[in-house]
């Protein structure tokens, strides 16, 4: 795996964390999900550890949110839509959504060039 690579599997991971300790918890289903669902797309599963390590990682929202905006750019479509679309899986991992788990996959999809319409398709297609 190359740098960009791994840098892109990095900002996978903050996202799907990001999703995750919207309720300040990171719970076993949630875990094993990202680990999934992180593999399915870049073909290398991370450990549990490391899902724990990009949830501190992330920091501060603001700060990450930045981050992503000024990543998105260099992201393909396809990448892109493989981010969002794991968010929303992550958000439904224990079975719920919180209002604040919808609330930053809709402003992760922002930063990553997502319009709000676009959003709530994926959201229709993925249950």
């Amino acid at each position: 795996m190359d740098r960009e690579e791994n840098e892109d599997r990095g900002l996978l991971c903050q996202c799907l964390a990001a999703i995750s300790m919207a309720d300040d918890d990171l719970d076993s289903r949630e875990i094993a999900t990202q680990i999934s669902i992180i593999e399915q797309i870049t073909g290398v599963a991370p450990t549990a550890d490391e899902i724990v390590t990009a949830s501190i990682e992330m920091g501060d929202w603001q700060d990450f949110i930045d981050v992503v905006q000024s990543r998105s750019a260099s992201l393909s479509d396809e990448f892109r839509t493989r981010i969002l679309q794991a968010c929303i899986l992550i958000g439904r991992a224990d079975d719920s959504m919180s209002d604040v788990e919808g609330e930053r996959i809709y402003k992760i999809a922002e930063c990553l060039g997502f319009e709000r319409d676009q959003v709530v398709q994926q959201l229709k297609i993925i249950r």
